[in-house]
Protein backbone atom coordinates (compact mmCIF):
# COMPACT_ATOMS: atom_id res chain seq x y z
CA UNK A 1 0.00 0.00 0.00
CA UNK A 2 1.27 3.48 -0.75
CA UNK A 3 1.78 5.91 1.96
CA UNK A 4 0.95 9.65 1.56
CA UNK A 5 3.86 11.80 1.82
CA UNK A 6 4.32 15.75 3.15
CA UNK A 7 5.99 17.78 0.76
CA UNK A 8 8.55 20.46 1.47
CA UNK A 9 5.98 22.77 1.50
CA UNK A 10 4.03 21.17 4.25
CA UNK A 11 1.19 19.96 1.95
CA UNK A 12 0.27 16.26 3.03
CA UNK A 13 -0.33 14.47 -0.86
CA UNK A 14 -2.67 11.22 -0.63
CA UNK A 15 -1.76 7.95 -1.85
CA UNK A 16 -4.69 7.51 -3.87
CA UNK A 17 -7.44 9.97 -4.91
CA UNK A 18 -10.54 9.92 -2.41
CA UNK A 19 -14.20 10.71 -4.08
CA UNK A 20 -16.78 12.95 -2.26
CA UNK A 21 -17.86 12.14 1.28
CA UNK A 22 -21.10 10.49 0.71
CA UNK A 23 -23.72 11.32 3.23
CA UNK A 24 -25.05 9.16 5.38
CA UNK A 25 -29.01 8.16 5.37
CA UNK A 26 -30.79 5.33 7.52
CA UNK A 27 -32.55 3.05 4.83
CA UNK A 28 -35.34 1.34 5.67
CA UNK A 29 -33.74 -2.09 5.18
CA UNK A 30 -31.39 -0.56 7.99
CA UNK A 31 -34.11 0.40 10.10
CA UNK A 32 -35.56 -2.72 9.55
CA UNK A 33 -32.31 -4.67 11.14
CA UNK A 34 -32.33 -2.84 14.02
CA UNK A 35 -36.26 -3.47 14.68
CA UNK A 36 -34.87 -7.50 14.43
CA UNK A 37 -31.82 -6.81 16.74
CA UNK A 38 -34.03 -4.91 19.31
CA UNK A 39 -37.00 -7.38 18.72
CA UNK A 40 -34.81 -10.40 19.58
CA UNK A 41 -32.61 -8.66 22.34
CA UNK A 42 -36.18 -7.87 24.30
CA UNK A 43 -36.78 -11.70 23.95
CA UNK A 44 -33.76 -12.61 25.90
CA UNK A 45 -34.20 -9.79 27.92
CA UNK A 46 -30.96 -8.38 26.67
CA UNK A 47 -30.72 -4.45 26.10
CA UNK A 48 -28.57 -3.52 23.37
CA UNK A 49 -26.95 -7.23 22.43
CA UNK A 50 -23.85 -7.74 20.48
CA UNK A 51 -25.38 -8.54 17.40
CA UNK A 52 -26.70 -4.53 17.24
CA UNK A 53 -23.47 -2.68 18.66
CA UNK A 54 -21.95 -4.46 15.76
CA UNK A 55 -24.46 -2.96 13.48
CA UNK A 56 -24.51 0.43 15.20
CA UNK A 57 -20.41 -0.08 14.90
CA UNK A 58 -20.03 -0.63 11.20
CA UNK A 59 -22.13 2.26 10.53
CA UNK A 60 -20.44 4.73 12.46
CA UNK A 61 -17.21 3.30 10.76
CA UNK A 62 -19.20 4.33 7.13
CA UNK A 63 -18.75 7.86 8.41
CA UNK A 64 -15.73 7.71 9.98
CA UNK A 65 -12.67 9.44 8.14
CA UNK A 66 -9.88 7.20 7.43
CA UNK A 67 -8.15 8.32 10.61
CA UNK A 68 -5.32 5.61 9.87
CA UNK A 69 -4.00 6.87 6.59
CA UNK A 70 -4.03 10.47 8.68
CA UNK A 71 -1.35 8.57 11.00
CA UNK A 72 0.68 7.25 8.71
CA UNK A 73 1.05 10.66 6.74
CA UNK A 74 2.02 12.37 9.91
CA UNK A 75 4.39 9.40 10.54
CA UNK A 76 6.27 9.13 7.65
CA UNK A 77 6.30 12.77 7.24
CA UNK A 78 10.10 14.11 6.06
CA UNK A 79 12.43 15.67 8.65
CA UNK A 80 12.28 18.71 6.84
CA UNK A 81 8.32 19.02 7.11
CA UNK A 82 8.72 17.80 10.72
CA UNK A 83 11.30 20.29 11.38
CA UNK A 84 8.77 23.36 10.05
CA UNK A 85 5.95 21.81 12.17
CA UNK A 86 8.08 22.14 15.32
CA UNK A 87 9.70 25.46 14.52
CA UNK A 88 5.72 27.26 13.88
CA UNK A 89 3.69 27.52 17.01
CA UNK A 90 -0.53 26.57 15.42
CA UNK A 91 1.10 25.58 12.26
CA UNK A 92 -1.61 24.60 9.94
CA UNK A 93 -0.62 21.72 7.25
CA UNK A 94 -3.04 20.81 4.88
CA UNK A 95 -3.67 16.81 4.60
CA UNK A 96 -5.35 14.75 2.27
CA UNK A 97 -7.46 15.90 -0.34
CA UNK A 98 -7.30 19.80 -0.06
CA UNK A 99 -8.63 21.14 2.85
CA UNK A 100 -10.43 18.69 4.17
CA UNK A 101 -8.34 18.00 6.88
CA UNK A 102 -5.72 20.36 9.25
CA UNK A 103 -3.34 19.73 11.50
CA UNK A 104 -2.92 22.01 14.52
CA UNK A 105 1.06 21.36 16.16
CA UNK A 106 0.93 22.22 19.74
CA UNK A 107 4.25 23.29 21.54
CA UNK A 108 3.60 25.27 24.30
CA UNK A 109 2.84 24.10 27.50
CA UNK A 110 3.71 21.09 29.39
CA UNK A 111 4.45 19.48 26.04
CA UNK A 112 3.76 18.66 22.95
CA UNK A 113 0.84 17.56 21.03
CA UNK A 114 -0.66 17.13 17.10
CA UNK A 115 -4.21 17.67 16.85
CA UNK A 116 -5.97 16.36 13.59
CA UNK A 117 -8.97 19.02 12.99
CA UNK A 118 -12.05 17.68 10.25
CA UNK A 119 -13.61 19.59 7.59
CA UNK A 120 -15.13 21.86 10.49
CA UNK A 121 -13.09 22.03 12.63
CA UNK A 122 -13.51 19.65 14.92
CA UNK A 123 -10.58 17.09 16.57
CA UNK A 124 -10.53 13.79 15.79
CA UNK A 125 -7.25 12.43 16.14
CA UNK A 126 -4.81 13.63 18.80
CA UNK A 127 -1.12 12.63 19.27
CA UNK A 128 1.34 12.81 22.60
CA UNK A 129 4.55 11.51 22.99
CA UNK A 130 3.44 10.00 26.65
CA UNK A 131 -0.15 8.06 24.85
CA UNK A 132 0.27 7.82 21.38
CA UNK A 133 -2.48 8.53 18.91
CA UNK A 134 -6.04 8.95 20.63
CA UNK A 135 -8.86 9.00 18.35
CA UNK A 136 -11.85 11.15 18.69
CA UNK A 137 -15.56 10.51 17.22
CA UNK A 138 -16.88 13.32 14.45
CA UNK A 139 -19.35 14.51 14.81
CA UNK A 140 -20.85 12.50 11.66
CA UNK A 141 -19.88 9.71 14.04
CA UNK A 142 -22.09 10.57 16.94
CA UNK A 143 -24.73 10.93 14.35
CA UNK A 144 -24.93 7.97 13.27
CA UNK A 145 -25.17 6.98 16.58
CA UNK A 146 -27.59 8.69 18.34
CA UNK A 147 -29.53 7.67 15.40
CA UNK A 148 -29.21 4.20 15.17
CA UNK A 149 -29.37 4.41 19.35
CA UNK A 150 -33.25 5.86 18.97
CA UNK A 151 -34.49 3.62 16.39
CA UNK A 152 -33.43 1.00 18.47
CA UNK A 153 -34.31 1.93 22.03
CA UNK A 154 -38.29 2.44 19.96
CA UNK A 155 -38.00 -0.71 18.66
CA UNK A 156 -36.73 -2.62 21.65
CA UNK A 157 -39.47 -0.64 23.75
CA UNK A 158 -42.32 -1.98 21.15
CA UNK A 159 -40.97 -5.07 21.83
CA UNK A 160 -41.12 -5.54 25.02
CA UNK A 161 -44.61 -3.85 25.30
CA UNK A 162 -45.91 -6.49 22.68
CA UNK A 163 -44.44 -9.26 25.03
CA UNK A 164 -45.66 -7.73 28.23
CA UNK A 165 -49.13 -7.99 26.59
CA UNK A 166 -48.61 -11.29 25.82
CA UNK A 167 -47.13 -12.26 29.14
CA UNK A 168 -50.63 -10.56 30.93
CA UNK A 169 -53.14 -12.92 28.62
CA UNK A 170 -51.31 -15.97 29.17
Amino acid sequence: MELSKITPGGRISPARKTGARKRWELSDSLRERIAACAREDAAQGVYMGPEFLCLRKAEAESVAPDRAALERAIDTSNARAKREAREADERWLRLLSGDRYRVKRQSQGTGSAIHVLDENGDEILTYTAGVGWQKKESKAENQVHGILKAVYLDAYHAARTARSGLDTEA
